[in-house]
Protein backbone atom coordinates (compact mmCIF):
# COMPACT_ATOMS: atom_id res chain seq x y z
CA UNK A 1 0.00 0.00 0.00
CA UNK A 2 1.39 3.20 -0.79
CA UNK A 3 1.79 5.88 1.47
CA UNK A 4 -0.51 8.02 -0.14
CA UNK A 5 -3.34 6.03 0.28
CA UNK A 6 -2.45 5.10 4.13
CA UNK A 7 -2.28 9.20 4.24
CA UNK A 8 -6.12 8.87 2.87
CA UNK A 9 -7.24 6.03 4.89
CA UNK A 10 -6.61 7.55 7.87
CA UNK A 11 -8.21 11.14 6.94
CA UNK A 12 -11.17 8.96 6.17
CA UNK A 13 -10.86 7.31 9.39
CA UNK A 14 -10.51 10.33 11.34
CA UNK A 15 -13.44 12.31 9.79
CA UNK A 16 -15.70 8.82 10.58
CA UNK A 17 -14.81 9.07 14.23
CA UNK A 18 -15.67 13.01 14.06
CA UNK A 19 -18.89 11.95 12.20
CA UNK A 20 -20.19 9.88 14.28
CA UNK A 21 -19.43 11.71 17.38
CA UNK A 22 -21.26 14.69 16.49
CA UNK A 23 -24.45 15.30 17.69
CA UNK A 24 -27.33 14.26 16.57
CA UNK A 25 -29.68 17.49 15.92
CA UNK A 26 -32.40 16.11 14.64
CA UNK A 27 -33.11 13.12 17.40
CA UNK A 28 -32.28 15.76 20.35
CA UNK A 29 -35.51 18.16 18.64
CA UNK A 30 -37.70 14.84 18.94
CA UNK A 31 -36.73 13.95 22.30
CA UNK A 32 -37.14 17.56 23.56
CA UNK A 33 -40.95 17.18 21.88
CA UNK A 34 -41.54 14.17 23.11
CA UNK A 35 -40.70 16.05 26.69
CA UNK A 36 -42.08 19.04 26.21
CA UNK A 37 -45.54 17.19 25.30
CA UNK A 38 -45.12 15.21 28.45
CA UNK A 39 -45.02 18.00 30.49
CA UNK A 40 -48.03 19.94 28.72
CA UNK A 41 -50.11 16.56 29.35
CA UNK A 42 -48.99 15.97 32.92
CA UNK A 43 -50.14 19.87 33.92
CA UNK A 44 -53.55 19.33 31.87
CA UNK A 45 -53.81 16.25 34.17
CA UNK A 46 -53.35 17.92 37.38
CA UNK A 47 -55.13 21.15 36.61
CA UNK A 48 -58.55 18.67 35.62
CA UNK A 49 -57.80 16.10 38.40
CA UNK A 50 -55.74 17.32 40.79
CA UNK A 51 -58.24 19.84 42.76
CA UNK A 52 -60.96 17.87 42.60
CA UNK A 53 -62.65 15.96 45.32
CA UNK A 54 -64.48 12.52 43.64
CA UNK A 55 -66.08 11.85 47.46
CA UNK A 56 -67.77 15.42 47.76
CA UNK A 57 -71.28 15.47 47.66
CA UNK A 58 -74.26 17.48 46.83
CA UNK A 59 -74.63 20.46 49.27
CA UNK A 60 -77.68 19.44 51.68
CA UNK A 61 -79.83 21.52 53.90
CA UNK A 62 -79.71 20.10 57.56
CA UNK A 63 -83.36 19.70 58.88
CA UNK A 64 -83.92 21.04 62.55
CA UNK A 65 -86.78 20.80 64.67
CA UNK A 66 -85.34 23.44 67.00
CA UNK A 67 -86.40 26.35 64.79
CA UNK A 68 -88.14 26.35 61.55
CA UNK A 69 -87.30 27.87 58.74
CA UNK A 70 -89.36 29.45 56.81
CA UNK A 71 -88.00 31.76 53.64
CA UNK A 72 -90.60 33.12 51.44
CA UNK A 73 -91.02 32.34 48.06
CA UNK A 74 -92.38 35.30 46.23
CA UNK A 75 -89.97 37.63 48.43
CA UNK A 76 -89.15 40.83 46.66
CA UNK A 77 -85.83 40.99 48.93
CA UNK A 78 -82.47 40.01 46.48
CA UNK A 79 -80.87 38.74 49.64
CA UNK A 80 -83.73 36.29 50.46
CA UNK A 81 -84.50 35.47 46.68
CA UNK A 82 -80.82 34.16 46.52
CA UNK A 83 -80.97 32.58 49.61
CA UNK A 84 -84.48 30.25 48.93
CA UNK A 85 -82.30 28.50 46.31
CA UNK A 86 -79.45 27.55 48.61
CA UNK A 87 -82.00 26.56 51.73
CA UNK A 88 -85.05 25.82 50.14
CA UNK A 89 -87.98 26.62 52.66
CA UNK A 90 -89.53 23.97 55.30
CA UNK A 91 -91.34 24.18 58.53
CA UNK A 92 -90.07 20.82 61.02
CA UNK A 93 -91.87 19.67 64.26
CA UNK A 94 -91.53 16.37 66.19
CA UNK A 95 -93.33 14.05 63.58
CA UNK A 96 -93.32 15.83 60.53
CA UNK A 97 -91.70 18.06 57.56
CA UNK A 98 -93.66 20.25 55.46
CA UNK A 99 -91.92 22.10 52.06
CA UNK A 100 -93.84 23.95 49.99
CA UNK A 101 -94.25 22.65 46.65
CA UNK A 102 -93.14 25.69 44.59
CA UNK A 103 -89.88 25.05 45.93
CA UNK A 104 -89.02 22.02 43.47
CA UNK A 105 -91.11 23.90 40.64
CA UNK A 106 -87.42 23.94 38.75
CA UNK A 107 -86.82 20.19 38.77
CA UNK A 108 -83.52 20.37 40.49
CA UNK A 109 -83.24 17.73 42.91
CA UNK A 110 -82.91 19.61 46.61
CA UNK A 111 -80.88 17.23 49.44
CA UNK A 112 -81.28 17.60 53.10
CA UNK A 113 -80.15 15.42 55.69
CA UNK A 114 -81.92 15.05 59.12
CA UNK A 115 -79.70 14.05 62.41
CA UNK A 116 -81.06 10.39 63.99
CA UNK A 117 -81.04 10.77 67.59
CA UNK A 118 -77.91 7.92 67.61
CA UNK A 119 -75.66 10.33 65.59
CA UNK A 120 -76.90 8.72 62.58
CA UNK A 121 -77.87 11.20 59.39
CA UNK A 122 -80.05 10.73 57.08
CA UNK A 123 -79.74 11.94 53.64
CA UNK A 124 -82.67 12.03 51.66
CA UNK A 125 -83.33 14.13 48.52
CA UNK A 126 -86.56 15.59 46.57
CA UNK A 127 -87.45 16.46 42.97
CA UNK A 128 -89.79 17.22 40.54
CA UNK A 129 -89.47 14.74 37.87
CA UNK A 130 -90.08 15.53 34.04
CA UNK A 131 -93.92 14.67 34.70
CA UNK A 132 -94.46 16.95 36.82
CA UNK A 133 -94.46 14.75 39.99
CA UNK A 134 -93.07 15.49 43.29
CA UNK A 135 -90.86 12.41 44.34
CA UNK A 136 -88.98 11.97 46.94
CA UNK A 137 -85.73 9.01 47.78
CA UNK A 138 -83.19 8.59 50.38
CA UNK A 139 -79.50 9.19 48.62
CA UNK A 140 -78.69 5.77 49.05
CA UNK A 141 -79.57 2.17 47.78
CA UNK A 142 -79.60 -1.39 48.61
CA UNK A 143 -76.38 -2.20 46.46
CA UNK A 144 -74.00 0.88 47.17
CA UNK A 145 -74.89 2.57 50.26
CA UNK A 146 -72.19 1.45 52.08
CA UNK A 147 -69.82 3.24 49.52
CA UNK A 148 -71.71 7.05 51.33
CA UNK A 149 -71.65 8.01 47.89
CA UNK A 150 -75.29 8.69 47.22
CA UNK A 151 -76.48 10.19 43.66
CA UNK A 152 -76.11 13.19 41.82
CA UNK A 153 -78.25 15.01 39.36
CA UNK A 154 -77.30 15.36 35.64
CA UNK A 155 -80.19 16.42 33.32
CA UNK A 156 -82.99 14.28 34.16
CA UNK A 157 -81.22 11.56 35.82
CA UNK A 158 -80.26 10.66 38.96
CA UNK A 159 -76.44 9.05 38.61
CA UNK A 160 -74.88 6.84 41.31
CA UNK A 161 -71.88 8.06 42.52
CA UNK A 162 -70.59 4.50 43.29
CA UNK A 163 -71.15 2.86 40.01
CA UNK A 164 -72.40 5.32 37.57
CA UNK A 165 -75.60 3.73 37.51
CA UNK A 166 -78.78 6.64 35.37
CA UNK A 167 -82.27 6.30 36.82
CA UNK A 168 -84.63 8.74 34.95
CA UNK A 169 -86.87 11.03 37.17
CA UNK A 170 -89.58 9.12 36.43
CA UNK A 171 -88.28 5.77 38.12
CA UNK A 172 -87.59 8.17 41.88
CA UNK A 173 -90.40 6.39 44.16
CA UNK A 174 -91.62 3.97 41.52
CA UNK A 175 -89.10 1.77 40.73
CA UNK A 176 -86.77 -0.20 44.05
CA UNK A 177 -84.25 -2.67 44.89
CA UNK A 178 -80.78 -2.82 43.48
CA UNK A 179 -78.88 0.60 42.55
CA UNK A 180 -82.28 2.64 42.17
CA UNK A 181 -82.55 4.99 44.83
CA UNK A 182 -84.39 4.02 48.43
CA UNK A 183 -87.75 5.42 47.84
CA UNK A 184 -88.92 7.87 50.55
CA UNK A 185 -92.74 7.95 51.37
CA UNK A 186 -94.17 11.46 50.46
CA UNK A 187 -97.71 13.03 50.23
CA UNK A 188 -99.19 16.30 48.51
CA UNK A 189 -101.61 18.24 50.89
CA UNK A 190 -102.45 21.56 48.55
CA UNK A 191 -99.65 23.62 48.13
CA UNK A 192 -97.84 21.54 50.80
CA UNK A 193 -94.95 18.43 50.37
CA UNK A 194 -95.27 16.49 53.54
CA UNK A 195 -92.85 13.97 54.93
CA UNK A 196 -93.09 11.77 58.16
CA UNK A 197 -89.99 12.07 60.54
CA UNK A 198 -91.07 8.16 61.44
CA UNK A 199 -90.49 7.79 57.17
CA UNK A 200 -87.31 9.30 57.61
CA UNK A 201 -86.05 7.40 60.10
CA UNK A 202 -87.16 4.05 58.14
CA UNK A 203 -84.13 4.88 55.84
CA UNK A 204 -81.47 4.87 58.94
CA UNK A 205 -80.15 1.48 57.97
CA UNK A 206 -78.54 2.98 54.48
CA UNK A 207 -76.38 5.30 57.12
CA UNK A 208 -75.30 3.43 59.53
CA UNK A 209 -72.07 3.39 58.07
CA UNK A 210 -69.12 2.08 60.20
CA UNK A 211 -72.17 0.99 62.58
CA UNK A 212 -72.57 -2.66 61.80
Amino acid sequence: MSKKNSVKDKAAAKKAVVLEDKPKTGTYITSALIFGALIIFLLVFFLDFGGKDTTAKPEATTISQAETVVIPQDSTDASERVSSTKTPSYEASADKVTYAVSTFDEGTAKYYEYPGSDGTTIRYFILKSTDGVIRAAFDACDVCWQAGLGYEQSGNVMVCRNCGRQFESTRINEVKGGCNPAPLTRTIDGDKLIIEVKDILAGKQYFNLGRG
